[in-house]
């Protein structure tokens, strides 16, 4: 289901393309998962929370946003005016419908809060089992606004360094996602996979002295002890890319034969 759901946001959503058949699947889905209110607290739990997951519930509704007013490059053979204006208006039921069932969620989740027995708190007393069950309700909510807060934070900060390297170091600085120091900011560069391999190599192989250092940290944490040459040389390079400047690559190659 989710895998199906993915393809289908790559090409209404991702790629821009519409075709009537896509669409006709996408609305099935997105009416499926409507009918289950917990399954669209799943999807933005599970993905849009997860650091290494897509944010499926976000694209999802950005998607439908855009078919609803229209903003798609539609293919001219398979779809006509009119079936067009339907799409909109389908659209913008599904937003309707992802509303409504997120609405049902919240409904049902304050009846299930309620004391079985049906009596209120006298006197603002509340028993020692509620509070702790709100307390731990409260804590969920606030680790899951922290997660969403800090993939969106890792998301922009990812995003600059892949277009400029030094910016982006600057902001996991400021970001306090690294610490001011070069092992813990050359430990970043090896553990986070949406980092672009070529920028990594291009930071790796700059002169000046923080980023000279961050290469050091960064050759220092590998392990090459018992492997052959190959074996070594394919396991340096696994992280990145190295640069197309010669002296950067020099810089990178003579930290790397000193291991």
């Amino acid at each position: 289901m989710v895998v199906k759901l993915l393809l289908v946001i790559y090409f209404l959503g991702d790629v821009g393309l519409f075709y009537n058949h896509i669409f006709t699947l996408f609305c099935r889905m997105v009416e499926k998962v409507c009918k289950d209110s917990q399954m669209l607290v799943d999807l933005y739990v599970n993905y849009d929370c997860d650091l290494e997951a897509p944010n499926l519930f976000e694209r999802m509704v950005t998607t439908l946003s855009r078919l609803a007013q229209g903003n798609q490059h539609v293919d001219p053979n398979s779809v006509t005016a009119s079936q067009m204006g339907s799409v909109k208006g389908s659209s913008l039921q599904c937003l309707v419908n992802v509303l409504k069932s997120l609405v049902d969620w919240e409904k049902t989740r304050r009846e299930l809060e309620k004391p079985s027995n049906g009596k209120h708190p006298i006197d603002g007393e509340v028993s020692s089992r509620e509070f702790d069950e709100s307390t731990i309700r409260e804590d969920l909510h606030n680790n899951f606004e922290k997660a969403k807060a800090h993939k969106s934070t890792m998301e922009a900060v990812i995003a600059e360094f892949n277009r400029k390297p030094v910016k982006g170091i600057e902001q996991m600085l400021s970001n306090r996602l690294v610490e001011n120091t070069p092992t813990s900011v050359a430990h970043f560069l090896r553990i986070t996979p949406s980092l672009d391999k070529a920028m990594i190599g291009d930071f790796l192989g700059q002169h000046e002295e923080f980023p000279l250092a961050v290469m050091h940290a960064y050759v220092d944490s590998m392990k090459f002890s018992g492997m052959k040459f190959d074996s070594a040389i394919r396991e340096f390079l696994r992280g990145f890319r190295l640069p197309g400047e010669a002296q950067k690559i020099d810089r990178i190659m003579e930290k790397f034969a000193e291991r």
